[in-house]
């Protein structure tokens, strides 16, 4: 996901992002995009390849 992070790196005003239907992203998503200081909202909806639920969002 080194996209990811470099986006979260690199863009430090980002407060939203919309990853929805990114049917390519995995487990490591979350991570890199927990670089981002300061998102606020982060939606992920129809990424099926992420587990959400095991990663503790929500918890």
């Amino acid at each position: 996901m080194w996209v990811l992070s470099g986006l979260a790196a690199n863009c430090s005003n980002l407060v939203q992002i919309d990853l929805s239907n990114a049917t390519e992203l995995r487990d490591s998503a979350p991570a890199a995009i927990a670089e981002a200081k300061n998102l606020e909202r982060l939606w992920l909806v129809r990424c099926k390849g992420l587990r959400i639920w095991e990663l503790g969002v929500g918890s």
